[in-house]
């Protein structure tokens, strides 16, 4: 037999949750309320909005480095 739920109980920080002081507050319990205003920011809060951005970019490629022009124009070789 299903028993049906007659009570919900939730949990909700409100703004004294960040004026816990951790020195007062035991360790475990400071777990606990960081996970459930998490879980909370992260259910109230709008889904990621990305901007795409196209870039085109020039990238120099070597052809013939500046020694060899060098050495081909004193042996009296033509290049372009």
């Amino acid at each position: 037999m299903i028993k049906k739920v007659t009570d919900h109980h939730a949990l909700l920080p409100t703004l004294s949750a960040a004026d816990a002081e951790s020195e007062t507050v035991p360790d475990s319990e400071m777990k606990i309320l960081r996970l459930i205003c998490s879980q909370l920011i992260y259910a109230v809060s709008p889904e990621h909005i990305y901007e795409s951005t196209a870039i085109t970019v020039a990238v120099p490629t070597l052809i013939l480095p500046h020694w060899e022009r060098k050495f081909l124009k004193w042996v009296g070789k033509n290049f372009s």
